[in-house]
């Protein structure tokens, strides 16, 4: 009676931790990006043309989605990203990024917009050396079933200029 006891306990605390981290439903109605990504990236930054080819798989992580990608930033290197897409109602989307090329994570807010999300980042400190700081705003649109947008433009003063933009390809 005792293990029987144990074993019920166990399964229902399971099933209670499970619903706990449950993805919110905007997070879940992203769960077409759930997979592995490819794609190149044509970029415009401070004058200076290039492209990025990356990878990038996309996995569900209890309530958030979590982001892993490789970039070759032609002319410059490697450059590894990971993040967190998480929800709630006073921030809505929020993505926190960590990048080995800059020693403060991006956080980036935003919402649905037309059918994309949207998000805006804090100002972002990438040392002298990278242009120093950026308020970004990336754009991720859903293209099909294999395909997504993802268009990335800096604010310069008041206004925003586009500095990538690519098509990602499910694989």
């Amino acid at each position: 009676m005792k293990r029987l006891f144990v074993s019920v306990l166990a399964l229902v605390s399971a099933l209670a931790i499970a619903q706990f981290v449950a993805a919110p439903k905007q997070i879940a109605d992203l769960n077409w990006m759930v997979g592995s990504w490819k794609g190149t990236t044509k970029m415009n930054v401070q004058g200076m043309e290039m492209s990025m080819a990356s990878t990038m798989k996309v996995t569900q992580y209890g309530s958030f989605l979590k982001f892993d990608s490789s970039n070759m930033v032609e002319g410059v290197g490697n450059m590894s990203e990971f993040g967190f897409l998480s929800w709630d109602e006073k921030n809505k989307y929020m993505f926190v990024n960590y990048t080995d090329w800059a020693t403060t994570p991006r956080v980036e807010k935003g919402d649905m917009k037309e059918g994309s999300l949207v998000l805006i980042s804090d100002p972002w400190d990438l040392g002298e050396e990278m242009g120093g700081v950026f308020i970004s705003r990336s754009t991720l649109s859903k293209m099909g079933d294999k395909q997504m947008k993802i268009v990335i433009d800096f604010k310069n003063g008041d206004a925003w200029e586009k500095a990538g933009e690519a098509i990602f390809t499910k694989e």
